[in-house]
């Protein structure tokens, strides 16, 4: 995949390819076994995904909570089986939506992604009339590529052109505006306040910030979701 074509595809699962390229070939089996290991930002991208099914009884959003926790804890600071033994106690109130050993342990490929388009499809489908129109359910199924490709370029950022933050950028106003707008957010679609954003962007111009990819980005309307990669660089987080 080129740099281009990054920018411009509509496909995650050709994405995500090209992000596990190089991470080796043991990567799954070594993260099955390891969960402590798999990704941060695979693990929200997942998160991120399933909160598109948007109607989340109770349970299934303490899941993704949990799923988010574990992924911004501290390395050596999680109960690995009090883990293990959460998650399988809230999988049986998530059969019907996704796998939730896959959402843990490590499947947070296109397999998450791709029974999350899936699922969306079917609910539509039993909602409104005419969705189970094979060219309907197309659109639905590309639409909802297109919104996880969106989330792949929001998390990971353009990997052929990383970007640095300047020290000199963190200034009192952005070092209390990135952790809020992190933090802040509406639930159950998990979001990020665009408005958060915009004004935080205006902190960065002000500090002396004038790379147009990161501001372009804060200032755009998204979707912007924990895992941002501008406010991954400004926090320190990978």
């Amino acid at each position: 995949m080129t740099e281009s074509e990054w920018l411009d595809c509509n496909n995650p699962r050709l994405m995500l390819r090209h992000l596990r390229r190089p991470l080796g070939r043991d990567w799954w089996t070594t993260w099955y076994r390891l969960p402590n290991r798999v990704p941060r930002k695979w693990r929200l991208f997942a998160v991120a995904c399933c909160r598109r099914l948007r109607r989340l009884n109770r349970h299934e959003g303490m899941l993704l909570d949990f799923v988010e926790t574990v992924a911004d804890s501290p390395a050596g600071k999680v109960d690995w089986d009090a883990t293990e033994v959460e998650c399988k106690r809230l999988a049986s109130f998530c059969r019907h939506s996704w796998s939730t050993t896959d959402v843990y342990y490590g499947g947070l490929t296109a397999n998450v992604a791709g029974h999350v388009r899936r699922e969306i499809a079917r609910r539509a489908a039993s909602k409104y009339k005419g969705s189970q129109n094979p060219v309907v359910q197309g659109w639905i199924l590309n639409g909802e590529r297109c919104r996880q490709a969106d989330l792949l370029r929001d998390i990971f950022g353009n990997p052929f052109s990383p970007v640095s933050t300047n020290p000199t950028w963190l200034t009192p106003s952005v070092i209390t505006l990135a952790p809020a707008a992190y933090e802040e957010r509406p639930l159950p679609s998990g979001e990020l306040d665009t408005a958060r954003l915009a004004v935080l962007a205006d902190a960065l111009e002000e500090a002396g910030c004038h790379d147009t990819d990161i501001l372009g980005h804060l200032r755009s309307p998204g979707p912007h979701v924990r895992g941002c990669w501008v406010l991954d660089a400004l926090l320190g987080k990978s």
